[in-house]
């Protein structure tokens, strides 16, 4: 069998013409006239189809933030003494979260305690964690006539 070189190209070329073409068929037009649409502070316009993420685009007045903070007991040469210290400083640190953030707290623990030990003295280390609910956008104010 003899290859033809001119038949190939045309079988390739009318292959990619078949892929092309039909694709172009399925394209979407939109007519959309934007007219008196105030430019004077940023203005973003928004163009979709999907309704349900258009919702989730409603600016959100909360945030859940976490995070960790360090807890460590006074150190002392008794290991019952310095389990009652990191015990104090855990009762000082949640006192302290809940006075600075009110009724925000959704989580608030001061971890496992793990015990250090640095020549004589004996002291306790853990790693609080909280959740806290954040206001992030005051009261939406009413719009502009």
């Amino acid at each position: 069998m003899k290859f033809n070189k001119d038949r190939f190209s045309m079988a390739t070329f009318f292959l990619l013409l078949s892929w092309v073409v039909p694709s172009g068929a399925f394209a979407q037009t939109a007519d959309v006239k934007i007219k008196d649409v105030s430019t004077a502070e940023n203005t973003a316009i928004f163009i979709e189809k999907n309704v349900e993420r258009v919702q989730s685009r409603t600016p959100r007045e909360y945030e859940i933030v976490d995070g960790t903070e360090e807890i460590i007991g006074d150190p002392s040469n008794d290991e019952a003494v310095a389990r009652k210290n990191w015990k104090t400083a855990c009762n000082e640190w949640r006192s302290t979260m809940k006075e600075l953030n009110k009724a925000t707290i959704l989580a608030l623990n001061c971890g496992r305690p793990k015990k250090e030990k640095e020549s004589y003295n004996i002291s306790f280390e853990s790693v609080g964690v909280y959740k806290l609910r954040v206001r992030i956008r005051d009261e939406v104010a009413p719009k502009k006539k």
